[in-house]
């Protein structure tokens, strides 16, 4: 009978006279659930927040005509991005990836220091 050899193998977790058989890797999917949910929206948001900022100090720092500048960091800045959800998902924890989104304040405090600068006076 074919279905033995399949449960011998481990393939099979629930036969017909057994209820409901809950395995470790269901229960565990469940908690983590929020992990997950908090690691995708720091990707979505939070890779974005830094690409922005990234992108407008890149902006600054290059030794290029303003246009060359925008042009060059904005055709980088899907590389960032790419690498930024890449690492969200990577990160052994939550506290290093909402350093790294952390980042992304000062990077837009260098980025749009001339627009602060016009705003203030």
């Amino acid at each position: 009978m074919p279905g033995r050899r399949l449960r011998r193998l481990g393939i099979f977790r629930k036969t017909l006279t057994e209820k409901h058989v809950v395995t470790r890797s269901a229960t565990q999917s469940r908690s983590a659930w929020p992990a997950i949910a908090a690691r995708t929206l720091l990707a979505l948001l939070g890779g974005y927040a830094f690409t922005y900022a990234f992108t407008a100090a890149l902006a600054q720092w290059l030794p290029l005509d303003p246009v060359d500048a925008v042009t060059a960091s904005s055709l980088l800045s899907f590389v960032v991005y790419l690498t930024f959800v890449l690492w969200t998902f990577a990160a052994a924890s939550l506290r290093r990836l909402l350093i790294g989104a952390g980042l992304a304040i000062p990077l837009a405090v260098i980025g749009f220091w001339p627009q602060l600068l016009e705003m203030w006076q």
